[in-house]
């Protein structure tokens, strides 16, 4: 309703009042008039309710209300959401006057509140914000602007819960004209751009959302009219002038910001949609520890009058990430937005990233959180310091999880605290993205190339240990890699130019001088994370009168320590507070004498520690030491092996219960298994009290023959139903068994111990693609142990020859095979020169070469069949089929390929039956059976696709590319070899027809038969069809390759045109599918196509429903299959 007190006279209201009791509404009373119009409150009394009809007496034009009747039939549409008003009925009374009757709402509105002196806050306000947002966002989807979004016209229902009345009323019914349109609302609410002229649009309505919410938090409007000042002076201020944000005071800085966005003059910088600002909101919420309240949006599915061309002209996407704008309300700066996809909506753009769900809700921050992100904004290094246990992961975790949206390519974690080896931090790197070490490039130069087109975000949390390595690739990796941002954590700088450092301080306390009244204890954050930890270790916890002085004082002793306080907290299960209080004022006289005032960082962390280890029990001090042989965490198994000497089974899985309840040890689930780990600095102290002890020598010996003895079991079960937990197994325990094989080769007593993991883990190197790492363990572990002749060593000799081999230094390998073969005659083992022979076989096809090796390979497997070890004979048999395949002797292939699947059959074996598998399909397309031979390669690729093994993934879709050139499918052919090139350069492979790589590692048949394919596709699709091609399947995932390489969307075509449930694609659609089928993001379709990411991710939606598709390499592989020019 207007604010206007103009209204229907005296005698005419009187007739409408008659008028309304004949049409059945009785004690009509005005509680409301307009310019046009008057409101009642009336009884119907044969519903027995009150109702608000509101009657328009003005003069109307045959035009206007026809309109009214239009409106009248939107506000129907619209009734029912929960925010809205409902139209209960529509009519005109005996005279002819129009009337819309609604529910009659005894609170009356928002507006009415504030002027009887109610206080609303802001938190409130966020509340009401959203419900209004959408509310709002629902009558934009049908095509209706409501122009006078105002306190006054936002009634509460008798459950406090906000509806928005008098929809489009003002467009229709008048208000000040200006040359182009009329304007409609009331002055201080309405859009800047409405009194330039400018068509009205959402945005217009999102301003008058946040010019309503300025008013319900500071009481009045933010450009209400002055005394004395004319209309004119009002409306110059409006367009003009900044909004006074200085006005809301005790709010927080994201809130006033938020208002600041949604009120800008110009509405490019405001939130697009009403739907945005409301998610902005809830990200306030979030922000502020706040839930974030439920937005009803409606069916926005249903067929609706969209402002198509106010989304054409918009470039930008979703929504506005508030971490990404820097702002500082005191110096009143310009905002510069950002516009990135809404925190609560799925992106597509967040493909990928290991950052887990927090277990624990995060306390305070806040300034800290803003000085990260405004860091972020200049700088692409932040380096986040301070002393162990203030935090510094987790704040970076938070600012990294906050951030996903921001970046294209994901938000990554690489935790260094458990590496030792400056040598290996960019191998670790390497492994957080899944990308293999190979000989060919240094790990920098690998992990640059990987990095280098990449917009992501990498957290490389605790960096203190290896300062000088994670420096030099930090710079490196900044100088070659434009778009990637990374945050370290570390107790000093890294030292690189352009590094940004926030150093973190202890969570804010007050002073024990001044306590504060309760209700303002949860100001400060160290009360606030002691509280929220209690209440989880001692249900029914808070903070009160009684408790609060001891509080206080603890976090003050604990100098405002996070993992000091939670700590702390975890013991209320057991103490009281003045209990707590107690010992730990014993506790720092006894450690902190002579040093008073002058707390060292360390010696600070020390005492924390210090401290909780004196709160458990002897059995619990005893357990956490022992634990702290384990590297990066352990499973249950392991701990009561090696460190439950004098316990049962059941004490140790108790002792562990207990260190989690006291958050000495962290518990995660982890591939399906709970995985245990202790803080880095938990870790190091246990070390010094196990060294204390005279355990520690006797606990690593027992951590290095418990790993060895898993990788022997690993590998006696490694054929059979146990395969796939296996590998999941040793790839979550690398850390322990690197632990090993480093305590075994630093003992020259225990070298063999070393000698035999590296050995017995090779099915695993080999699955997981892990070359490097092996060669480099197997190399130290054969130097070390040079004078020590057995069949373990002949073994790892071959070992070392078959990589040597696979990389080409064919010299090298053969001195590791004669050093074998020499030492398996000395020792005169016959299994020895049996995997000599083995070993030679494979070798000899790798270069291509025959002579009598055949014989020998037979000969051995009769020995590794005598002997009994499955692994041996499945290795032997198939070198037999490598050997029997380069003959082309197909007889022979199957024939060893039927015994491979017997002995593994019921096992579920997926490594020898996939290559088993990789070597019968090649023979049968060399035989020329293309359809067999796609059929028994495609059976390979799953089993592949299931080990979690990629390069042998690669070698199946390299040979489905040969039988695709075959079948005459060559644009088929050259993505296939495509990407299986991208495949082979994402694990540090070099070879095939990648460009600037050097082709020197495949063997020349396959070179050969990948020359083929390119001349054929070359021919008959012409050179710039094949690279095309070629280079949509370089751009491919792994998922993508696999999916298109099985055939799984290949009939979508025929499914499109037959299904009345699927849609042919439009035009655009079908250009936006090309684009993802090149590997593009939304973002980056966005920019090629030139429209906002919101549309282009609207069109990806769309794709993905008419197709009946799930994920983006579903798409792609289609377009492909279909053929997509």
């Amino acid at each position: 309703m207007s604010d206007s007190v103009a209204g229907a006279q005296p005698d005419s209201r009187d007739s409408i009042v008659a008028e309304l009791t004949a049409a059945g509404f009785c004690d009509a009373r005005v509680i409301g008039r307009g310019g046009f119009g008057v409101v009642y409150r009336c009884s119907q009394r044969d519903l027995e309710r009150d109702v608000a009809v509101k009657v328009l007496t003005a003069d109307l034009s045959d035009d206007d209300r026809r309109r009214f009747v239009r409106e009248q039939h939107a506000m129907g549409r619209l009734s029912g959401h929960p925010n809205i008003i409902s139209l209960l009925q529509a009519g005109a009374t005996s005279s002819g006057c129009p009337y819309i009757v609604m529910p009659y709402h005894r609170l009356g509105s928002l507006d009415g509140q504030l002027r009887r002196g109610v206080s609303i806050e802001w938190v409130e306000v966020l509340r009401l914000g959203v419900k209004l947002a959408g509310a709002l966002d629902t009558a934009h989807q049908l095509g209706i602007l409501h122009r006078d979004v105002k306190p006054a016209n936002v009634l509460l229902t008798e459950y406090g819960e906000p509806q928005l009345s008098d929809f489009g009323i003002a467009h229709y019914s008048g208000g000040f004209e200006t040359e182009k349109d009329m304007i409609s609302g009331s002055l201080a609410f309405t859009a800047p751009e409405i009194f330039r002229g400018e068509e009205p649009t959402p945005a217009s309505d999102v301003y008058s959302l946040g010019a309503t919410m300025f008013c319900l938090i500071s009481g009045r409007s933010a450009f209400a009219r002055r005394n004395g000042e004319g209309m004119p002076s009002q409306v110059l201020r409006i367009t003009s002038q900044p909004v006074p944000i200085c006005d809301l005071k005790d709010v927080p800085d994201d809130v006033g910001l938020l208002i600041k966005l949604s009120m800008s003059g110009n509405p490019q910088e405001r939130p697009v949609t009403a739907e945005m600002m409301g998610e902005l909101i809830q990200k306030v919420q979030h922000q502020n520890n706040l839930p974030a309240e439920f937005m009803n949006l409606g069916n926005k599915n249903r067929g609706s009058t969209r402002y198509i061309e106010y989304s054409k002209r918009s470039n930008f996407d979703h929504g506005v990430e508030m971490e990404n704008i820097p702002f500082d309300i005191s110096k009143n700066e310009k905002i510069k937005t950002r516009r990135v996809k809404p925190s609560f909506a799925p992106s597509e753009n967040v493909r990928e990233n290991n950052i887990g769900l927090e277990l624990t809700s995060f306390i305070g921050r806040r300034r800290e959180i803003k000085s990260v992100r405004q860091q972020m904004a200049t700088s692409r290094l932040v380096t986040i310091t301070g002393i162990g246990g203030i935090g510094k992961s987790r704040l970076a975790l938070r600012v990294a999880s906050d951030s996903r949206r921001a970046f294209s390519d994901g938000v990554w974690l690489t935790d260094l605290g458990q590496l030792k080896d400056e040598v290996l931090v960019a191998e670790a790197i390497m492994a957080t993205f899944g990308v293999k070490k190979q000989d060919i490039y240094s790990p920098e130069q690998i992990l640059a190339g990987y990095l280098s087109s990449r917009h992501l975000l990498l957290v490389l949390d605790n960096c203190e240990h290896i300062l000088n390595s994670v420096s030099n690739i930090v710079n490196s990796l900044l100088k070659n890699c434009p778009e990637l941002h990374i945050i370290a954590t570390s107790r000093e700088r890294l030292g690189v130019a352009g590094e940004a450092v926030v150093s973190i301080p202890p969570l804010t306390l007050p002073d024990l001088d001044i306590v504060p009244d309760v209700e303002g204890l949860s100001h400060y954050e160290g009360l606030a994370l002691f509280a929220e930890r209690a209440s989880a270790a001692l249900p029914g916890f808070a903070l009160n009168a009684r408790n609060a002085v001891d509080v206080i004082y603890i976090c003050q002793r604990l100098d405002g320590l996070p993992l000091a306080i939670e700590l702390a907290a975890a013991r209320l299960r057991a103490m009281s507070t003045a209990q707590i209080r107690d010992r730990l004022s014993d506790r720092y006289k006894l450690l902190t004498l002579g040093v008073r005032g002058a707390p060292s960082r360390q010696q600070t962390l020390r005492l924390c520690i210090d401290w909780s280890y004196e709160l458990c029990t002897f059995d619990e001090q005893r357990f956490w030491a022992r634990l702290s042989v384990f590297a990066g965490g352990f499973e249950l198994d392991a701990a009561e092996v090696i460190c439950g000497e004098g316990t049962g089974i059941a004490e140790v899985d108790d002792m562990i219960g207990s260190l989690v309840d006291k958050s000495i040890l962290i518990r995660n689930e982890r591939g399906g298994a709970t995985w245990y780990r202790m803080m880095e600095s938990l870790v190091q102290y246990g070390k010094e009290k196990l060294r204390e002890s005279g355990e520690y020598i006797e606990h690593r010996k027992k951590h290095c023959y418990w790993y060895e003895n898993l990788a022997v079991i690993a590998k006696s079960q490694w054929i059979s139903e146990r395969q796939s937990y296996w590998v999941d197994r040793l790839e979550r325990e690398i850390p322990n068994l690197r632990n090993a094989m480093e305590y075994s080769l630093e003992n020259p007593d225990e070298v063999l111990v070393g000698l035999r993991i590296a050995t017995t883990l090779k099915q695993f190197w080999f699955a997981k693609g892990l070359f490097a790492e092996a060669r480099r363990w197997i190399d130290r572990a054969l130097d070390a142990s040079d004078d020590i002749p057995s069949e373990l060593r002949i073994e790892a000799l071959c070992f070392a020859g078959l990589m040597a081999a696979s990389k080409d230094n064919i010299e090298a390998a053969e001195l590791y095979l004669d050093r074998a073969q020499n030492l398996a005659l000395l020792i005169n083992s016959k299994k020895g020169s049996a995997w000599v022979s083995t070993t030679r076989a494979a070798i000899i096809v790798i270069i291509d070469t025959l002579d009598k090796s055949e014989i020998s390979v037979a000969e051995a497997v009769e020995v590794f069949r005598d002997d009994g070890d499955l692994n041996d004979l499945l290795f032997g048999l198939l070198g037999m089929a490598m050997i029997a395949q380069q003959s082309q002797n197909l007889d022979s292939v199957l024939e060893v390929n039927r015994e491979i699947v017997k002995l593994t059959e019921g096992f579920r074996d997926l490594h020898y039956r996939s290559h088993s598998l990789s070597v019968v399909g090649y023979t049968l397309f060399r035989k020329g059976d293309l359809i067999r031979s796609t059929e028994i390669l495609r059976e390979g690729l799953r089993l592949s696709q299931a080990m979690g093994d990629h390069m042998t993934s690669a070698t199946f879709i390299g040979s489905l590319a040969w039988v695709a050139s075959a079948d005459s499918r060559e644009r088929d052919a050259s993505i296939l070899l495509g990407a299986r090139e991208s495949i082979h350069h994402t694990m540090g492979y070099s070879g095939g027809f990648m460009p600037d790589l050097v082709v020197e590692n495949l063997p020349e048949m396959v070179l050969e038969h990948d020359d083929q394919v390119r001349r054929h596709a070359s021919k008959v699709l012409s050179s710039s069809k094949f690279d095309r091609a070629f280079r949509l399947g370089l751009k491919m995932s792994y998922n993508a390759a696999v999916s298109f390489a099985l055939g799984e969307n290949n009939n979508c075509k025929n499914d499109v045109s037959s299904s009345n449930e699927f849609l042919q694609l439009t035009p655009r659609e079908r250009q936006v599918a090309d684009l993802v089928s090149e590997g593009l993001t939304n973002k980056s379709i966005a920019e090629k196509l030139v429209i906002s990411p919101r549309t282009a991710q609207g069109h990806v939606e769309h794709i993905l429903n008419k197709l009946g598709f799930t994920s983006r390499s579903q798409i792609a592989a289609w377009v492909v299959a279909e053929g997509s020019n």
